[in-house]
């Protein structure tokens, strides 16, 4: 099996200050086209908004994914990606 990753040491990509008119994005990720997508078996690791902990953004087949689920040490160390509506309820907009 190949396992990709990838760390980015700019941080983020800049993802976060992008501005399109309506200010600054709370939330990004990546997307998902298809089972075939260019990312799969990857982990992507990039800093959070407030570069205050890292995004693993992790892309794999479904039968690889059902066993990093059950791999409860490494998840014992994870927090699942809040809503951007629970996100954006509990930081300062003062930081936009």
């Amino acid at each position: 099996m190949f396992l990709g990753i990838l760390a980015v040491k700019q941080g983020n990509f800049g993802f976060y200050d992008a501005d399109f008119g309506w200010k600054k994005p709370m939330w990004v990720s990546p997307i998902g086209l298809t089972s075939t997508y260019v990312f799969t078996n990857m982990i992507i690791l990039v800093d959070t908004r407030f570069k205050d902990g890292i995004k693993a953004w992790v892309s794999m087949d479904e039968k690889k994914m059902k066993h990093l689920e059950l791999f409860t040490e490494l998840l014992s160390y994870a927090t699942l990606d809040q809503s951007p509506l629970v996100m954006g309820s509990t930081r300062s907009n003062s930081r936009l």
